[in-house]
């Protein structure tokens, strides 16, 4: 009697774990993209990093990130990783270590991130191959991460979209 319950047990078990895939899977292919066209692009970076903040439709982003322990810079969006961070108490954040999370561009192949000095001076050619923007609140930083990695998908499908036009 006891080999039996476990064995439904582990079944149950293993069909739960599979319909949690299964929903996963389902609410990714089916959810609706937050960025259709430029417009909502430009409204999610000015809600953020305000009116200094542009993108352009081929993927140029011009950040203002003082705010956020950075520099201004430009870089094209389709040319650098995202990557996201939580630092906890360690070497680089002795304790007590406030709560942040980081948002690290990196570039995918040479220096791709340049320095705007002023209004009209951009430092050419890029000299940087990583960006970082520190948020001292968490539920801001992964919010603006899942923005950055959805403007990157909506740059790809437009990109997409053009190319198979033009044909």
């Amino acid at each position: 009697m006891l080999k039996i319950t476990k064995r439904i047990q582990r079944r149950a078990l293993t069909l739960a774990i599979a319909g949690l895939w299964l929903l996963a899977l389902g609410n990714r292919a089916g959810a609706q993209s937050k960025i259709r066209d430029f417009i909502d692009a430009e409204i999610f970076l000015k809600g953020v990093f305000g009116s200094e903040c542009r993108m352009d439709e081929y993927g140029m982003l011009k950040i203002n990130g003082k705010d956020f322990k950075a520099g201004n810079v430009t870089f094209r969006l389709g040319d650098v990783r995202i990557r996201y961070e939580e630092p906890k108490v360690g070497p680089n954040c002795p304790a007590p270590c406030p709560p942040k999370s980081v948002i690290k561009f990196v570039c995918r192949k040479t220096a791709c991130i340049s320095v705007i000095r002023s209004e009209n001076s951009v430092e050419f050619p890029a000299s940087m191959s990583v960006y970082a923007l520190e948020f001292s609140d968490l539920r801001r930083g992964r919010k603006m991460y899942s923005v950055f990695l959805e403007l990157q998908r909506f740059l790809r499908q437009s990109a997409l979209s053009e190319a198979s036009s033009a044909k």
